[in-house]
This record gives structure tokens, C-alpha cells and sequence, in this order.
């Protein structure tokens, strides 16, 4: 490709500032408000825009600084470029979309103004409060998970609010690689939070989460499900975890105790092959037995017989990940389940 194949026809064309032309690793040079009028162009070829973007990509990793100062002398400019490239997110095409996320993130890293993070957080936000659950949502919802990893602050701009509620809603709604990035994207949300999601909120999200969750789910799914569950346990406090669970549906006919199908989801995790997720869930099933009324529940399922089984193994590796003590004994891990009431149980 030439650098003849990144100008606009002269009869399109208004004269351009040198200044906005920068050296490029593939091209003499890289004119941008040629590179953004192609972007912008809703018939460009997406080889053309994917060169365009991964041009722009590697002179913003060379010199970020040098890049961001020639965009800013145009305050009009910068915004145009900034929409541009999130224009590029509504591909179809993956690798420009992935494209597309490394060149906001390259910015954003780059950026200590923090303009751009505000530009494309608004952006996004807007986007996925439009659209969501439906598939096409999928690399804005990545970019956001990402955004608010890179900045904790980010999760203060806008309307979090609705943003929250918006990604909880969709999580059971989603497509399965959705519903991955929806996860993460919430748990990097609330960490940012000045402060806990309310208990509404950690118990509606506990309920979406566990129709979220299939044997059948994706270990993305289930790595980044078991975070946000970890994430839940935690906001909602050890002394109110049963709160989570009465979700009001009105059959008092149903034998299962109210903590079921979460003691049946931590099983599944216990038993995964992925080591993380097998973490995750280990620290999940150490606080839901924090809980008196909880671990008590645990009782009506088989969660009891299954951990003391596990720990007949004596596995010293999965019992210090499992029970988070360096100093594990048997001894001392049987009074930990004489205290819940679980070791006798479990044991009849």
C-alpha cells in the first residue's frame, strides 16, 4: 500500500496542515486528517481502515506524547479523531474492533489529561445504555471493562447508576461471550464506586448471575462469574449474606434450602479444571461459610460431605487454597466445621 492510497480525491480534499502529518512505519508518512476522513467514510474497505488503525497504533506506542500534542492544537480535531476511531467498534469485522480497543487504550495510557478516558467512557456508557444485551454491545462492553480497570475514577463519570442497573439486567440475557465481559465490566465498575452497591442491587445481580451460569459456560464465563460472585459476597458483608437469597418468588413447596443452587454452582467450581476458577470458588465457599445461617443451609445440600471428603484426601495444596491458611491441620480445619455445625452432619 502507498501513501497515495491514504489520501482523499482531490475533489473531496480541503487543504490539510502539515502539521498533522506524522512519520509512520509503513508510509512516509500518515496525514491525519486524511487517516480520518477514511475512517469516517462509511464505504472504506475494512483492510484499508484495519492498515489505517493499526498505523495509528503504532505511532501512538512510538511517541504518544508527540501524537497527543499535535491532535489537541485542533480541539474540534481531537474530538472528530476521538469518534472516528469508536466508530470503528461497530465493525463486524473482530480484528478492527480489537484494533479499534488498543488504540483508545494506547490514548487513554497516554493521556494524563484524562480527556480522552472522559470522551470514550461517555461514549460507550451511551452506546451500551442504548443497545444492551444485544450482541453488537460486545467490544463496547470490553472497552469499558477495560476503561474502568485502567482508571478506578472513570466509574464516577456519568450516569453510573443506570449503567449499573443496565449491565446487571442483561447479564442472564446476553450472549455467552457477552455475558463474560458484562461480568467484568461490573466488577471493575464497583470497585470504583465511592460506595457498596446497594442490597437491591447485589441481590438482583446474585439472581442473573446464577440463570448466567451453565455447566456449558465458556471459562472466560465462569472465571470472570466467579469474581463477580466473589465481588457480591463481599459488598453485601458476612452478617447479611442470607439476605441475598430470598428472591421472593413465593413457592414455600420447594424441599431446597434457599442456598441451593449457589452450593451447587460453588461444587461446580470446586470440581473445575482451571485452577483459578477453582480459587475463585474456594474463596466464594469461605464466605458463604462466614455466615451462620448460610453455613447452615449448606447442611441441606451435599456441600458439607463433599468438602469433608475433599479434605479425607488430605490434600495440603487445595486445603491451604481452599481454607487460605498456611498453618492448615486437620484438626483445626474439622473445628472450623464443628463451629458451622457442618462436620457432624457431614459426617452421619
Amino acid at each position: 500500500m502507498t501513501a497515495q492510497g491514504l489520501t482523499v480525491p482531490e475533489h473531496h480534499q480541503q487543504p490539510h496542515s502539515p502539521a498533522l502529518c506524522l512519520p509512520s512505519v509503513r508510509l512516509p508518512s500518515l496525514c491525519l486528517q486524511c487517516a480520518v476522513q477514511r475512517l469516517e467514510g462509511a464505504c472504506e474497505p475494512v483492510a484499508l481502515r484495519k492498515f489505517i488503525v493499526g498505523e495509528l497504533t503504532a505511532i501512538i506506542e512510538g511517541d504518544g506524547q508527540e501524537f497527543l500534542s499535535v491532535v489537541r492544537c485542533d480541539t474540534s480535531f481531537l474530538e472528530r479523531f476521538l469518534f472516528a476511531i469508536a466508530k470503528q467498534l461497530h465493525s463486524e469485522n473482530e480484528q478492527l474492533q480489537e484494533l479499534a480497543i488498543s488504540v483508545c487504550m494506547h490514548l487513554v495510557q497516554q493521556d494524563s489529561s484524562q480527556c480522552s478516558l472522559r470522551w470514550f467512557y461517555e461514549e460507550v456508557n451511551l452506546q451500551l445504555l442504548e443497545n444492551l444485551p444485544a450482541a453488537k454491545c460486545l467490544p463496547h462492553t470490553i472497552l469499558l471493562g477495560r476503561l474502568l480497570h485502567h482508571s478506578a475514577e472513570a466509574a464516577c463519570h456519568g450516569e453510573w447508576e443506570q449503567l449499573q442497573d443496565t449491565l446487571v439486567r442483561s447479564l442472564a440475557l446476553a450472549m455467552p461471550s457477552l455475558q463474560s465481559a458484562l461480568m467484568y465490566a461490573l466488577v471493575q465498575l464497583w470497585k470504583g464506586l465511592p460506595q457498596v452497591p446497594t442490597k437491591s442491587t447485589l441481590k438482583s445481580a446474585m439472581k442473573q448471575l446464577l440463570q448466567a451460569l451453565q455447566p456449558s459456560s465458556s471459562l472466560d464465563t465462569m472465571l470472570n462469574g466467579f469474581v463477580l460472585l466473589k465481588s457480591i459476597l463481599t459488598s453485601q458483608g458476612e452478617g447479611n449474606l442470607a439476605d441475598l437469597f430470598a428472591f421472593g418468588s413465593g413457592d414455600q413447596s420447594s424441599q431446597l434450602s434457599p442456598a441451593q443452587p449457589l452450593t451447587n454452582l460453588v461444587k461446580k467450581g470446586l470440581l473445575h479444571q482451571d485452577a483459578l476458577v477453582q480459587a475463585t470458588a474456594a474463596q466464594c465457599c469461605r464466605l458463604l461459610l462466614s455466615n451462620r445461617t448460610v453455613a447452615e443451609w449448606c447442611l441441606e445440600s451435599d456441600m458439607a460431605e463433599y468438602l469433608l471428603e475433599t479434605l479425607a484426601m488430605k490434600s495440603y495444596q487445595r486445603c491451604v487454597c481452599w481454607f487460605g491458611s498456611k498453618d492448615f491441620s486437620m484438626d483445626t480445619t474439622l473445628s472450623l466445621f464443628e463451629q458451622h455445625k457442618l462436620y457432624h452432619a457431614g459426617a452421619s
